[in-house]
């Protein structure tokens, strides 16, 4: 666990997985009264090399409050091209009752300038607002007062709203270190060169000749569930086949890089003889 506190602002960093395959390392990279930005260096036996997250903290003290949010540009502009490289999450009280937030789009309501400079900002950085139900209720009132900014929602599992110490309730979000895989199912393969020509022919026939006179009465979709079925079944039987390999895979690493993988290896292994 990792936490950073001021007199105003504060974050918490909880690691999930056993800390003897996690070790990490912290710097402070911008500080304000209101605005604090901390790069958090990762490195554990699943995500190599090291990736670093950018993770800031805002405490805005009311709705009209212009200052921070100029704190907030002066630590993103010092960040520089970082935010680009790396994963930045920016949470906090950011008092912004007056920006109604919808997946997709943002809108504010009364246009109160400093809530309409929050949206430019979040713009020009390429920040997205995760936060969709209301952080406090008081009475009637329900507004989303707590905010978590991500330029990575690929990276964020989970974002939740549990209950608080105070009247603000707690935004909880998850952050995968590593790229998720998917695993791909077993899928049948025929082998086609080896079909049994004649038994084939055969099958559909007979099917042909009998679908023709048992289908009469059947509705048009009672007609292709028996279609597709005897269809698979002729199939699985007059054609040898096999299972693909269970493997996991990532949706981004397609053929072309698959193809620029091996060139690298064969590269390296001619370079090391």
């Amino acid at each position: 666990m990792f936490s950073a506190r001021t007199e105003l602002i504060g974050l918490v960093v909880v690691f999930s997985k056993p800390l003897r395959r996690i070790s990490s390392s912290t710097t402070e990279m911008t500080w304000t009264q209101t605005v604090k930005f901390y790069g958090l260096n990762v490195k554990s036996k699943v995500t190599s090399p090291s990736k670093s997250i950018l993770l800031g903290s805002l405490y805005r003290p009311h709705s009209s409050d212009m200052a921070s949010l100029i704190e907030l540009d002066v630590s993103l502009s010092k960040i520089g091209n970082l935010i680009n490289a790396n994963s930045v999450n920016l949470g906090g009280d950011f008092n912004a009752p007056n920006i109604k937030f919808s997946w997709g789009s943002s809108q504010v309501l009364d246009h109160l300038a400093t809530s309409e400079r929050l949206m430019e900002l979040a713009n020009e950085y390429d920040l997205e607002p995760l936060v969709k139900e209301p952080t406090r209720i008081k009475g009637n009132t329900r507004n989303i007062l707590d905010l978590v900014f991500t330029n990575n929602n690929t990276t964020v599992n989970t974002v939740k709203i549990t209950p608080g110490i105070s009247d603000h309730d707690i935004v909880f979000f998850t952050v995968n270190l590593a790229p998720k895989k998917t695993h791909l199912a077993k899928r049948k393969i025929y082998i086609r060169k080896r079909t049994d020509q004649e038994k084939l022919n055969q099958q559909l026939r007979s099917f042909a000749a009998q679908f023709e006179s048992s289908s009469t009465n059947m509705s048009v979709d009672g007609k292709w569930k028996v279609f597709v079925q005897t269809i698979t079944s002729i199939m699985d039987d007059s054609i040898p086949h096999k299972l693909s390999r269970s493997r996991s895979n990532l949706r981004w690493f397609n053929r072309s890089l698959r193809k620029q993988t091996r060139k690298k290896q064969r590269l390296y292994n001619k370079a090391k003889k």
